[in-house]
């Protein structure tokens, strides 16, 4: 009987509330041991449905390169090891050369791209990165940043979600288009 109540209280809008609830508190020092600082704020909610609203307050670029060149070599590493695992993948992974790289490259996505530069950031001196990095983020590509800072925690969410047994979907948008969206719903 117990067992039965407790199934029947796993309604999707509980799970939803719960999960938002975990978020809401988590994604706030998984940044921070990226080195991002932010506050986040449950904006909407409706049903299963809801919005993060995340503000990034400041970035420690020194931490922040580093934890990306440490996920960058850890990604792949675990690449590789996949591939070498897989018969008759081998002579498509010990291809290298420029062309091989312009390859790769235009099927990374802008996200990626980023993750990879700001891994080879991590061999220079700190000095000379973190004006770079400014610039990009103030002038450039700072919706971009912005959007690689939340995508590099959601493997974590996405294990955290999938321990408690639940599915879910994230989409990371910029404030103007999440109004938009927000309004035609």
């Amino acid at each position: 009987l117990a067992g039965l109540a407790l199934a029947s209280d796993f309604t999707p809008r509980r799970i939803a509330v719960q999960l938002s609830n975990d978020l809401y508190r988590l994604l706030t020092p998984r940044l921070k041991r990226r080195g991002v600082f932010i506050e986040t704020e449950i904006e909407y909610r409706v049903g299963a449905y809801f919005v993060l609203a995340v503000n990034v307050l400041r970035v420690d670029w020194r931490r922040l390169v580093k934890m990306t060149n440490r996920d960058v070599l850890e990604r792949r590493a675990k690449w590789i090891k996949e591939a070498e695992s897989e018969e008759g993948k081998e002579a498509t992974l010990r291809y290298f050369g420029p062309l091989a790289t312009l390859v790769r490259l235009s099927r990374m996505t802008s996200i990626e791209v980023l993750a990879n530069f700001l891994a080879l950031l991590y061999y220079t001196h700190w000095v000379v990165y973190t004006p770079i990095c400014l610039f990009l983020y103030h002038f450039i590509i700072g919706e971009t940043f912005r959007k690689y800072f939340l995508s590099s925690v959601t493997d974590e969410i996405f294990y955290y979600v999938e321990r408690k047994g639940m599915e879910m979907d994230i989409q990371i948008m910029d404030a103007q288009s999440q109004t938009a969206f927000m309004l035609s719903a």
